[in-house]
C-alpha cells in the first residue's frame, strides 16, 4: 500500500535522523490494525541498529509509572529523566491511558514529559485519534498549545494510516 511504504521512508529516515544526533517529532495516526506500532518497533531497531538509544512505552505503562511514583517527587523526576535519556523515546497508542478526575498530578507530569521534547530529542508518537484533540482531552488548553509546539520542531512529521490517508494517497 502506498502508504505505507511512504511511512517506512519516512520511518528510516527518521531514525537515521535520530542515530545522527537530530531529534524531532513524528507522529504515527491512524485505525487499529494499520501498523503503526510494527513500524514504529521498526523504527526504534533500525534507531538501535545504527547506534541510537531508544525505548517504547505504551501511553497506558507510562501513566502507570507516572502513577506509581506521583507522591515521590525524586523518584518521579528520577523516572522521567531515565526515559528523556534515550536518543528516541516512542510512546505507543497515545489517547488509550485511562485517567481519573482526581489524577491531575499524572496528567501534569506526563505533560511535562512532551513538553520536554520542544528542546530537543526525538519523539515518535504512535495514536488511533487525531493526536491534536487527544492532546485537547487530556491537557486542555495547554493541549492544544503543546500539539501546536511539537508540530512546529524540527522534523516533524505526521504519517496518516488506513482511512485516515488524505485521498490522494489513499490506496485503491
Amino acid at each position: 500500500m502506498p502508504y505505507k511504504n511512504e511511512a517506512a521512508r519516512q520511518a528510516e529516515a527518521f531514525a537515521s535522523h535520530v542515530a545522527g544526533g537530530g531529534g524531532g517529532a513524528l507522529l504515527f495516526a491512524g485505525e487499529t490494525g494499520t501498523g503503526k506500532t510494527y513500524l514504529a518497533v521498526a523504527t526504534l531497531r533500525a534507531a538501535a541498529e545504527a547506534g541510537a538509544s531508544a525505548t517504547l512505552l505504551s501511553s497506558a505503562e507510562l501513566c502507570d509509572e507516572l502513577r506509581r511514583r506521583a507522591f515521590d517527587v525524586a523518584e518521579l523526576r528520577a523516572y522521567v529523566a531515565r526515559v528523556r535519556a534515550h536518543d528516541l523515546v516512542i510512546i505507543d497508542d497515545f489517547g488509550s491511558e485511562r485517567l481519573g478526575p482526581s489524577e491531575g498530578a499524572v496528567l501534569d507530569h506526563y505533560g511535562r514529559l512532551l513538553k520536554s521534547f520542544e528542546g530537543g530529542g526525538a519523539l515518535l508518537v504512535t495514536t488511533n485519534y487525531d493526536f491534536q484533540e487527544a492532546l485537547v482531552k487530556n491537557f486542555g488548553d495547554e493541549g492544544d498549545r503543546l500539539a501546536r509546539r511539537l508540530g512546529g520542531v524540527q522534523f516533524c512529521r505526521q504519517l496518516l494510516f488506513g482511512r485516515l490517508v488524505p485521498a490522494a494517497t489513499a490506496p485503491r
